[in-house]
């Protein structure tokens, strides 16, 4: 603000509002060594920065002055992460360093009588040596703000997110924020309170940190916010990030927006705060102008640095050799040095085409463990063009700090896949759980099941595999993946869901029958309050509907007559409403005839064949050198 009235005297201060996520584009970006790395495997660094601008009285009177102009600037924070140190000023009259209100040190620039008209340049250059790892400075928990302050979605989500100790819920917590937010370069230059952000789920590194920072900040957590500059790989960006003080007085620092823990060394920080309002302001005592600041470029140059790897890992498939359109999996051991979170991602072979020759249900995984960990990655072969055709595919496993494991797997032959037959519910109660079965005909091997993340295995004899399973505290849809070893893959959604008045308790159902034959299912239905609904039973192009009322606390039967008129899998879909969807459940029914068997028998002795041919030609191919 400014005051136009002649030789009086005024205290004039602008604020300058620095939202640090600004794209490199805008005038906070940074110049950095031409260099590429990952920065996830830097342990130490050292780092010059400068900083520079310039800041000019516009006059807006004739006899306009300035007896001082203060100029306060962020500036790289000491602490046993990181040590700043002034290395140059150029411009001012005098400078000195204090401390705000949050604890940060600030850099003060100071001009006496300062010309008005005249543009101020000034420059600082600071040296900056920084290691991985997390700060030891004990801070008070801040006030609450409105860009942090929690509302009723905020806090049950972070209730739902707490777990027994503070690394899982701290690690739950940088998850989530990471996986349910879309990153948007739109909101570069605004600041977005963490309600917003949890309803509208996108922005940049300004709102996944307020999101985290009020998350945690529900249960109990002293949680600040970061900013300051970090590493991408090949440029210099402005970036926030969040710290946590733990209840047993441990500091964690995390980085929601990259999913990243511990924190690698070139994260720099400028500075700790409440949120995401962070301010850098001119303070000027004088009249009759108005002040002008331009900021400069930030120049950042990494002078040397060392390298440490804090993962290790190991990858195996379960079976080197599969056949065509068969599925298939990669076990990888996980250790760490440290509690450690980021990412772990598999690469297929190309194929002709220049496209991936496996297909992989997801190429990429959030990875959160201390210590030791195990993650299954699942994938398809492809369709080959002959039976004696075989393709050898090296399969590359790496952490985001660039770990890597290299496996190979062999595709050959026909194939015969087996159709996996399931049980399972399509909705769960959050937090509770659940029981599913999976089995594959005349299969003797190993079925491996995963759902939101966590991995089962049993052993299969021709028969049935149980599995139970904790459904996640979070609602939402979650991936459930059926496999086994040599067949396919089932993939399908269960729905976690808060709470319902009905469920359906059990169906009655032949899980193998005959072609044409006609079979009762029965279909138990639970209500925990006197209700009225409708279950919907669908087969194919099937479909059959059946109204009921029921009493509090009470269960109902409900029977449909089904004739079974296509062989081989029928899912068999059984849902549940009252006004609106109650729940779900997928029944598989293996629909025989005759002809089916022998096609099955004679499709295993041609694998047999195939099998012994191909094991012919490379004992020939051994024994000749050709």
């Amino acid at each position: 603000m400014h005051n136009n009235k002649k030789n009086h005297l005024i205290i004039m201060r602008e604020y300058i509002f620095l939202f640090v996520c600004l794209a490199a584009v805008l005038v906070f970006s940074a110049t950095a060594c031409a260099e590429e790395l990952n920065p996830r495997i830097i342990d130490s660094a050292y780092v010059s920065i400068e900083k520079s601008g310039s800041i000019t009285l516009d006059a807006e009177s004739d006899n306009a002055f300035s007896n001082l102009l203060t100029l306060h600037l962020n500036m790289p924070q000491t602490n046993e992460r990181q040590v700043g140190e002034i290395t140059l000023v150029e411009g001012p009259d005098e400078y000195n360093v204090t401390r705000d209100g949050w604890g940060n040190r600030m850099l003060n620039l100071k001009w006496i009588k300062p010309p008005v008209g005249k543009k101020l340049d000034y420059l600082i250059k600071f040296n900056v040596a920084t290691g991985r790892g997390s700060v030891r400075e004990k801070r008070k928990t801040p006030p609450l703000t409105d860009l942090i302050r929690p509302d009723e979605t905020i806090m049950d989500a972070a209730f739902r997110l707490k777990a027994d100790n503070d690394i899982e819920s701290i690690f739950a917590v940088n998850d989530w924020v990471h996986s349910i937010l879309l990153y948007d370069t739109k909101y570069s230059e605004v600041s977005k309170p963490a309600t917003w952000v949890i309803n509208n789920r996108r922005g940049v590194c300004d709102e996944y940190s307020n999101l985290a920072v009020s998350l945690l900040r529900s249960i109990d957590y002293n949680a600040w916010y970061a900013a300051g500059w970090a590493y991408t790989g090949d440029k210099w960006e402005s970036h926030a990030w969040v710290r946590v003080y733990t209840d047993e007085d441990e500091i964690m620092e995390m980085d929601p927006t990259w999913l990243e823990y511990p924190l690698d060394a070139l994260h720099i920080e400028f500075v700790a705060l409440p949120d995401s309002n962070n301010t850098e302001y001119v303070e000027s005592s004088g009249s009759g102008y108005k002040i002008v600041w331009s900021k400069g470029e930030m120049k950042l140059d990494i002078a040397n640095y060392t390298e440490k790897n804090i993962t290790d890992a190991y990858a195996l498939p379960l079976s080197e050799k599969m056949r065509e359109s068969s599925a298939n999996a990669i076990k990888v051991s996980l250790t760490s040095k440290t509690c450690y979170q980021g990412t772990l991602t598999a690469t297929s072979c190309l194929g002709e085409n220049g496209k991936p020759l496996l297909d992989f249900i997801s190429d990429e995984k959030n990875i959160s463990f201390c210590s030791n960990t195990t993650e299954f990655f699942f994938f398809r072969s492809p369709k080959i063009a002959s039976m004696f055709t075989r393709y050898s595919c090296p399969i590359v496993i790496s952490t985001s700090e660039g770990t890597k494991s290299v496996v190979t797997v062999s595709i050959e032959g026909t194939g015969n896949r087996k159709d996996i037959f399931l049980s399972f519910p399509e909705s769960v109660i959050a937090g509770k759980s659940f029981d599913m079965t999976a089995s594959v005909n005349g299969f003797d091997g190993i079925i491996y099941a995963e759902f939101a993340g966590i991995v089962k295995s049993g052993m299969s004899k021709g028969g049935k595999v149980h599995f139970t399973f904790d459904s996640p505290t979070m609602p939402g849809e979650y991936e459930l993946i059926v496999f086994a070893e040599g067949t396919d893959l089932e993939r399908r959604q269960i729905k976690v869901v808060r709470k319902r008045s009905m469920e359906i308790k059990n169906v009655d159902v032949l899980h193998a029958v005959n072609l044409g034959e006609s079979e009762l299912i029965n279909v138990t239905i639970f209500s925990n309050s006197t209700n009225h609904g409708t279950v919907v039973l669908k087969m194919g192009d099937y479909e059959k509907k059946e109204a009921f009322s029921i009493l509090s606390n009470s269960r109902r039967v409900l029977s449909f007559n089904v004739t079974f008129s296509n062989e081989g899998k029928n899912d068999i879909a059984i849902t549940l409403f009252s006004d609106k969807y109650e729940d779900g459940r997928i029944e598989s029914v293996n629909v025989m005839t005759p002809q089916r068997v022998m096609t099955e028998h004679a499709k295993d002795i041609l694998n047999i064949i195939t099998d012994f041919l191909m094991w012919l030609g490379d004992m020939i191919k051994e024994m000749t050198g050709w």
